[in-house]
């Protein structure tokens, strides 16, 4: 993998982290507190799984480990639209079944 794959890629898994991120703080209010900590420990660890991805390219590429990890690569992070967290449920289709 070439650098520019590298940023690509641990961009595209940052955002995907965020997102996750961000919907389970939406879900906090709604959910029970035990449903709540359950889906927590699941995202936590889809959440784990994508790090444990990125940590081999920023030893590759260390100039694109984030800030946030104590690097020296600054992510800006495009806000996920509001729509996307307002879809309603889709019934799946007869060709599903």
């Amino acid at each position: 993998m070439d650098r520019e794959q590298a940023e690509r890629t641990s961009l595209l898994l940052a955002g995907m982290n965020a997102t996750l991120d961000r919907h389970l703080l939406q879900l906090q209010a709604q959910l029970p507190h035990d449903e709540f900590r359950a889906l927590s420990a699941d995202f936590g660890r889809i959440m784990g799984e994508m790090l444990s991805v990125t940590a081999p390219l920023y030893r590759q590429f260390p100039q694109l480990e984030p800030e946030e990890l104590g690097g020296p690569y600054r992510m800006e992070f495009v806000e996920v639209p509001e729509a996307l967290f307002a879809r309603k449920a889709i019934p799946p289709s007869a060709d599903f079944d």
